[in-house]
Order: structure tokens, then sequence, then C-alpha cells
């Protein structure tokens, strides 16, 4: 009866705790007018974001609750169960983090970066627009004022970018040329076929290890700060090149397979056999990363900004290679069913090199310039 008494005492003594933490969450979620700000003493960024979270206050006479949970254990229990509750991934988990009504936003920088961030969401919930997120992004292109939605779905996405990734000039020119040698020696249409897919499998394969490979090397260097620089810097140089080698093709630094690498993936390809087009497939996808790298690495970029990762990440990057090989597997079948010559389809490769390299770069410096000032 003792232990029982005590079991019992014991519980009421929690559940004040208990409530205050259900409180604090049901509070961020249902009063837009409060913003909970939590922070570790000794971060650095939490520092920096304590002056600007001042001037926030002021401006907009705004109620800011914070919880310190580096130091304090009760805190750090309230903080997870936010985290877990936004279905924020693990991985995105760390101070300092700001919940406002059903948004929020982890990491500080500096006020007109991330800030505008914060800004925007603190201005929006004051507003009773806390659910509604900037949804419409305007920009003018060749004298058209066009508009994207900020809400078209991951899925879309994807499978938009990986359909036009598909349209890759040089996978295209190694599998026509794999496609219009088998022809040459007479081999059966079976052996096309096989030889056909097992090339656009491996492609498949290969670039979906090597997203999985970006996406954690996002994560591990952070993406809020120094990985969005770099993907976007990267995003803006690649997609230049490929506008360049529409008006001046020739001058300068092209992307395409290196000349060093053509005799090898010559010599592979002409034994037309299933474990020399698999070793074609694998040497090809690293040769002519250059080429292929800007769209794989803007939709990682999209990913982590979504602070999508793990399994999801994995599906979404297995669902962007599906469409970027569909494009391979339709050249495939269209040849097989002799409804395109071989010939005429490097004709057409040739003519529309150019517009795919502009289409293509166009939109890497278009989704450098969303993921950098956080347009996405």
């Amino acid at each position: 009866m003792k232990k029982l008494m005590f079991v019992v005492l014991l519980s009421l003594l929690f559940i004040p705790l208990v409530l205050a933490q259900n409180s604090c969450l049901e509070d961020a979620k249902t009063n837009s007018g409060v913003l909970y700000f939590f922070y570790g003493d000794g971060c650095l960024h939490c520092a920096d974001a304590e002056p600007f979270l001042q001037e926030l206050e002021e401006k907009y006479n705004l109620k800011v609750i914070s919880h310190e949970t580096w130091h304090n254990s009760s805190n750090q229990k309230i903080f997870e169960e936010f985290l877990v509750s936004y279905n924020i991934p693990k991985n995105s988990w760390g101070v300092p983090a700001f919940f406002m009504g059903s948004r929020h936003v982890i990491g500080f920088d500096n006020k007109d970066s991330v800030g505008k961030n914060i800004e925007e969401m603190v201005s929006q919930c004051l507003e009773n627009k806390c659910d509604e997120k900037q949804s419409i992004i305007r920009f003018s292109l060749f004298g058209k004022n066009l508009e994207i939605s900020k809400e078209i779905p991951i899925v879309f996405v994807g499978a938009v970018l990986g359909f036009v990734d598909g349209f890759n000039p040089c996978t295209f020119a190694i599998l026509i040329f794999l496609l219009s040698y088998l022809f040459t020696i007479s081999a059966s249409k079976k052996k096309i076929l096989k030889l056909g897919l097992v090339f656009s499998f491996v492609i498949f394969l290969v670039y979906v290890l090597i997203m999985l490979g970006l996406i954690n090397l996002v994560s591990f260097i952070g993406f809020r700060g120094l990985g969005r620089v770099i993907i976007s810097v990267v995003l803006i140089v690649i997609g230049l090149i490929n506008v360049k080698d529409f008006f001046f093709k020739g001058f300068g630094p092209s992307l395409e397979i290196p000349k060093f690498a053509r005799p090898i993936l010559e010599s592979y390809l002409k034994k037309a056999t299933v474990p020399a087009i698999i070793i074609l497939a694998i040497i090809l996808s690293f040769v002519e990363l250059g080429c292929t790298l800007g769209l794989p690495l803007a939709y990682v970029g999209i990913l982590s900004e979504k602070a999508i990762s793990g399994f999801s990440g994995f599906f979404y990057i297995l669902w962007y290679n599906l469409f970027y090989i569909m494009p391979l597997i339709m050249i495939i079948f269209l040849i097989y069913f002799f409804v395109l010559e071989t010939d005429k389809a490097e004709h057409y490769r040739q003519k529309l090199r150019k517009y795919m390299k502009l289409t293509g770069g166009l939109l890497m410096i278009v989704l450098a310039l969303a993921l950098l000032f956080g347009w996405l």
C-alpha cells in the first residue's frame, strides 16, 4: 500500500511537468501571436539571433518565449516534443530553432538571410496567415512575366527535373552510338533490346547512388549555411557554361565527355557484351558528371531545403531517376521497333543538343537563385 501511495505521489509530481510540455506545444500551434525560441548557452548562432529577436519584439510588439536546451533537461524534452510534432528530420535537429503557429525555422546566420524567413513567418502569423506561405514566385524571362507556385509537390518537381535531365546529350550520344553499332554488326533485336536496357538500368543505379552520396554530403556540411551557397554557386557556374555553349560553342570551357575517356568508352562499347556494357555505363556515369551534375544537385538542394532525408529522401531520389531514364527507354524502344532509325536519332540529337543545353542551363540558374534567396 505504501509503495502504491509513493508511485501515485511521484506521478502527481510529474503531471505539472508533462502538462507544461504539452501546453507549450499546444500554445505554439494555436497561438499565432507567440514565437517560441529554443537556444543553447554557448551556441554562437543562438547568440547572433538574440539581438535580431529583440528587434522583432520591438517592431511587431511580439511575445517571445525562450527555452535554453543544452543545460536544462526539462526544456530539452519540450524541444524534442516540438521537433517530433513539427515532423523535423533528426539530422536537422538543433538550435537555434523558432516555432510560431504551424510554421518553424531551424538555424540562423544573419538577419538578411535566415532572418528574412523568420520575419516573414512572424509577420504572416501576426496577420493570422500562419498557414499561408508565399505561394508564388514571380520573375521575367525574355521579356515575359512568369509565375511559379512554391507549393508544387516534390513528386512533381522530381518528375519534371528528372525527365528534363534525361534528355542529356552526353548519355544520348553513347546510347545511340551503342544501338547504331549493334545494328551495324547485325546483332539480333533481342540482344539490342537487352544491352540497351542493361545500359539504362546501370545508369539509373549509379545515379541513385551518386545522388544519395550528394544528399548525405549536404546533410553533413549543413544546407542552411555553407551547403546552400556551395550548391547555388555550382549550379550558376554549370548553368552559365551551358548557356554559353548555346551562343558560343567551342569558345571557353564546355561540359562534355573528356577526350581522354572516349577511346576507353568506345573499346567497351564495341565488345557488345553484358559485362562490357555494365562497365561502360559505370565509367560513363562518372566521366560525364560535369555534363550531368547540375539538375541532380539542384534537386538534392530542394530536398535539403525541405528537410527531406532518410527513407523519404531515398524514395524521392528513386522517383527522380525513374523519370531520368525514361527518355533513354523511349529511344531504345523507338529504335527497337524501327519507328526511329539510329542515324535519324543521332541527327536529331545533334540538332537539338544546343537547345537541351540552353534549357538545362537556364533551369539550373533559376533553381540556384531560388535556393539562394529562399524562394522554395
